[in-house]
């Protein structure tokens, strides 16, 4: 008040002062005064006549910089990690806050440096967008942001399949196996078969002797992630190698034909179910069982041999059988017959023709009195009475066999023989 005229100065280099000689001017700041974030705006009224003395006073304007935010350059992770800003900055902010486009949440989200956690749908969709919020100091009113794009790379995911059965003669195809987010794929396998292409997802794997003699198999598939997920993803399988049947029928026997045969040295291995069959006629106990009994047909024992057979049926998923035999002999009992009776004369021998016998070991005439034998242990004997022998009258020849093992009969069969003496004559004195 009381003034002659008004004057603004800036202390500024560069700043404009519009309307400057009147008492409410208006002042723009230059760069320079933004850069020093102040500048000093000085009012001089000059007085009226008489009076001499100009009036001076002084205001500091302060300068607020506009707030800037830069979230940081895009980023990637790999699934089933957390994210932390490396690279974010800020500045001239009342407050700072961070948002995210997906549902994953924020762990100290009001610093430069927070920790994001994707959520499921994040990891669906691949990635996300994060924000960094900013709000300015007064009196600037501008809320400035800054965005970045986190790109979630899916860890690889294997399925080697479903445990599996198969044969030994049989080789197995990964057909069940299932790969996604793969970079690269890799069979192995605990045993010493081998892989037709160990880096296809669907192959075929060859079983070893030494796998099939151990009769199980761990299949393994791994596979590479895209980066930044570096670590391998596996799954396992087992595969159960079922071995084919094996057979063994015994060997070579014989019975008596008045035995039955027991089955004691077959042996069977890997089998879903037994039979033993005949060539003959006869019938067996069990003959789903490794070790039935068999009794001999009339067909048998004429025959006097018969063939039995073990068959193995496979289990699954091996098909097919497995048979093998052995040739049953079956020994007749022995059959004598002595012959006819017959007659002999006092001082001549008695040549036996009409014996027969079937089914022996040895033979042996024996007689009821004292007379001898020539070549008794044949069937074709010559007896000689005895004095004794004739003065009985007759005599009895028997013929003994001993059967064929494993038969143990001994029979017999005999003949009266009359034995008349010679004639005697006395003409007398």
């Amino acid at each position: 008040s009381d003034y002659n005229t008004l004057q603004w100065v800036s202390s500024g280099s560069s700043g404009t002062l519009l309307n400057a000689n009147t008492i409410t001017p208006t002042y723009n700041p230059s760069a320079a005064d933004i850069a020093a974030g102040s500048v000093v705006l000085t009012l001089t009224a000059t007085a009226n006549t008489p009076c001499a003395v100009n009036a001076v006073d002084q205001m500091i304007i302060t300068i607020r910089p506009f707030t800037t935010v830069d979230a940081g350059s895009n980023e990637t992770i790999c699934q089933g990690s957390v994210f932390t800003p490396n690279s974010a900055t800020a500045s001239n902010y009342n407050t700072i806050s961070w948002s995210t486009s997906g549902s994953g949440s924020f762990i100290n989200a009001n610093t430069l440096t927070p920790t994001y956690t994707p959520s499921p749908a994040d990891i669906a969709l691949g990635w996300v967008t994060l924000t960094l919020n900013a709000t300015s100091i007064a009196p600037c009113t501008q809320n400035v942001s800054d965005n970045m794009i986190l790109t979630i790379t899916r860890k690889a995911v294997v399925d080697a399949g479903p445990n599996s059965t198969i044969c030994e003669t049989s080789s197995y195809t990964t057909a069940g196996a299932s790969a996604t987010n793969s970079t690269s794929l890799q069979w192995t396998s605990n045993g010493t078969g081998t892989f037709t292409n160990p880096n296809l997802l669907v192959t075929v794997y060859n079983p070893s002797a030494a796998d099939i003699a151990n009769g199980t198999v761990i299949l393994t598939l791994t596979a590479g992630s895209q980066a930044p997920c570096n670590t391998p993803v596996s799954d396992n399988l087992l595969l159960r190698i079922q071995k084919a049947p094996v057979t063994n029928a015994g060997p070579d026997a014989a019975i008596c034909e008045n035995d039955i045969y027991v089955v004691t040295n077959a042996t069977a291995a890997n089998y879903l179910s037994l039979l033993w069959t005949s060539s003959g006629n006869g019938t067996f106990v069990d003959a789903t069982t490794l070790h039935p009994t068999y009794t001999p047909g009339s067909a048998d024992i004429a025959s006097g041999t018969v063939t039995l057979t073990l068959t193995a049926q496979a289990n699954a998923p091996c098909s097919g059988s497995s048979s093998d035999s052995f040739i049953l002999t079956i020994n007749q009992i022995a059959q004598v017959d002595a012959g006819a009776d017959a007659s002999a004369c006092e001082g001549t021998g008695l040549m036996i023709l009409d014996a027969s016998a079937t089914g022996y070991n040895a033979l042996n005439w024996t007689t009821s009195g004292t007379g001898t034998f020539n070549n008794g242990n044949s069937i074709s004997p010559t007896y000689f009475p005895s004095v004794e022998d004739v003065n009985n009258g007759m005599v009895i020849l028997t013929l003994t066999a001993s059967s064929n093992t494993p038969c143990t009969a001994v029979v017999t069969d005999q003949k009266l023989v009359n034995v008349t003496p010679l004639p005697t004559v006395d003409a007398g004195p």
